[in-house]
C-alpha cells in the first residue's frame, strides 16, 4: 500500500477572527479517528503477512470494513472541510484499489503477494544464485558450526537438511599451511576417498575440495588438503571432536546420508562465516545478468574475433596455467587461426557468489567444445567480477 500522510486541517477564519490558526475540537476528533483507521490498515496488512494464506479473505474483509468507515467519516466532515475530506477520499480510493488488486489473486498467490507490488520480501541465500532443478549445494556456516543441504527447484532453492559440523580451531579465514583455519569461499567436491583407504581419523570417508581455488591463489592464500570427512567412530561430534586442523567434519551417518546428493567434480560446497540472504528479485537479476554474459562470452569465442573475446577479460586476468592476459590472448589468436569454425555449448551451469561485497561470481559449467579439427568436454570455471562497465573474467580454469 502506498504510504499515506495524514492531511493537515485547513480552516477558514471566522468572521470575527477569533478562531484564526486554531483547529476545532470536532475536527481534532475526526483527525484522531482518521489516524486510528490508518494504523488499523497498516496492522491489518502486517497480519496478512504473518498469518498467511488461510486468513487472506478475513484480512481483506477487515480492510474493506476500514474503507467503509473512512467513507462514513468523509461524509461527516464534507461540509466546510473540503481539504481534509478530499485527502481522506483519496486515501480511501488507494485502499479500495489495493483490496481489488489482491482479491483478483485469491486462490492463486501466496500471502507474500498481498504486499504492494513493488516490495519484494522473498529472500534467497546470498552465495547461491542459480543451478539446474534437482541439483544440490552444500553450505557451511562456520559461526554456527552447521552444514546446510540445499536443492534447486524451479522457484529457487529449498533447504532440505541441516547437519551439525565442526571446523578449524582457528576461526579466521585460512591464509597459510598449518594455520588451523577453514577457508572461506566457493569450492567443489572433486573426489571421494572411501574409509577403507583412510585412517580411522577420517571415519566414514572423505570428499576432497579444490582448495586452494584460483581466487585463493590470486589472494595469496596457501595450504592444501581441505576435506569434508567423518570422525573416529569412538568419538562424538561436538563433544570429543570439537575442532579440526582446517577440514569440515560431520557425523559419519550424515556423511553417508550425503553420498547420493554429491556429484564428484560438480557439487559445490560454499564455506561462509555466516549465511546471508538477499532479495529474490536481486538474485534473479544477478542470474539473468550472469547468464547473458556467459552467452556473450560463448558467442564471442565462436566468432573467432579474439579482440572482441579478450575484451571480456580483466587486465588482471590469470588462468590455472599461470597465463596472464597477454599470454592468454596470444594463445587464443594462435588457436583461432587454425580453425574453420568453433562451437561452444555450456550445460550443467552453476552460478554462485563469493560474498555480497566482493562482487565476484563463480560460474561452473560443462563445456562441450567442437571445431573442424578438435573436440572435447571439460568442466570450466569462470570467475567473473561485476564492474561499473559490466562483467569481466578475472580467472578461468578447466579440469
Amino acid at each position: 500500500m502506498t504510504k499515506m500522510n495524514t492531511p493537515s486541517a485547513r480552516l477558514s477564519p471566522s468572521s470575527k477572527g477569533t478562531n484564526q490558526g486554531r483547529t476545532s475540537p470536532r475536527l481534532k476528533i475526526l483527525i484522531a479517528l482518521l489516524i486510528a483507521i490508518l494504523m488499523l490498515t497498516s496492522i491489518a496488512q502486517f497480519i496478512i503477512i504473518i498469518k498467511g494464506y488461510n486468513d487472506r479473505k478475513e484480512m481483506l474483509a477487515l480492510l474493506a470494513n476500514t474503507s467503509m468507515e473512512m467513507d462514513k467519516i468523509a461524509t461527516v466532515i464534507s461540509s466546510g472541510k473540503g481539504g481534509a475530506n478530499e485527502a481522506l477520499l483519496k486515501m480511501k480510493a488507494e485502499l479500495d484499489s489495493y483490496i481489488a488488486v489482491n482479491r483478483q489473486g485469491e486462490g492463486k498467490t501466496s500471502a507474500v503477494a498481498l504486499l504492494p507490488r513493488e516490495v519484494n520480501v522473498r529472500k534467497s541465500v546470498a552465495p547461491i544464485v542459480w543451478g539446474n532443478k534437482g541439483e544440490h549445494v552444500l553450505l557451511v556456516e562456520k559461526e554456527k558450526s552447521e552444514l546446510h543441504l540445499f536443492r534447486f527447484e524451479e522457484s529457487g532453492t529449498t533447504l532440505l537438511k541441516t547437519y551439525p559440523c565442526v571446523v578449524g580451531e582457528n576461526k579466521q579465514d585460512k591464509q597459510r599451511e598449518g594455520d588451523m583455519a577453514t577457508p572461506v569461499g566457493v569450492y567443489f567436491l572433486d573426489s571421494h576417498i572411501p574409509d577403507k583407504d583412510l585412517a580411522e581419523l577420517y571415519g566414514a570417508g572423505a570428499y576432497v575440495m579444490n582448495y586452494p581455488s584460483l581466487l585463493d591463489h590470486k589472494k595469496g592464500k596457501q595450504g592444501s588438503g581441505i576435506w569434508l570427512h567423518g570422525h573416529p567412530r569412538d568419538q562424538k561430534l561436538g563433544e570429543d571432536k570439537t575442532s579440526t586442523r582446517g577440514c569440515v567434519v560431520v557425523r559419519n551417518e550424515d556423511l553417508l546420508d550425503l553420498k547420493d546428493k554429491i556429484r564428484l567434480a560438480h557439487t559445490p560446497i560454499v564455506i561462509t562465516e555466516k549465511m546471508q540472504t538477499v532479495g529474490t528479485q536481486q538474485n534473479e537479476q544477478n542470474r539473468d545478468a550472469v547468464l547473458a554474459f556467459l552467452q556473450e562470452w560463448r558467442l564471442a569465442w565462436e566468432s573467432k574475433d579474439v579482440s572482441k573475446f579478450v575484451s571480456l577479460y580483466s587486465p588482471a586476468f590469470i588462468n590455472n596455467q599461470g597465463m596472464d592476459l597477454k599470454a592468454f590472448k596470444a594463445q587464443k589468436e594462435q588457436v583461432a587461426k587454425g580453425k574453420k569454425y568453433i562451437k561452444v555449448m555450456a550445460s550443467d551451469v552453476f552460478i554462485l557468489t563469493t560474498g555480497l561485497g566482493e562482487g565476484v561470481f563463480v560460474v561452473k559449467f560443462l563445456q562441450d567444445y567442437r571445431s573442424d579439427n578438435y573436440a572435447s568436454k571439460s568442466n570450466k570455471l569462470l570467475y567473473i567480477k561485476k564492474t561499473e562497465s559490466g562483467f569481466v573474467v578475472v580467472g578461468e580454469s578447466s579440469y
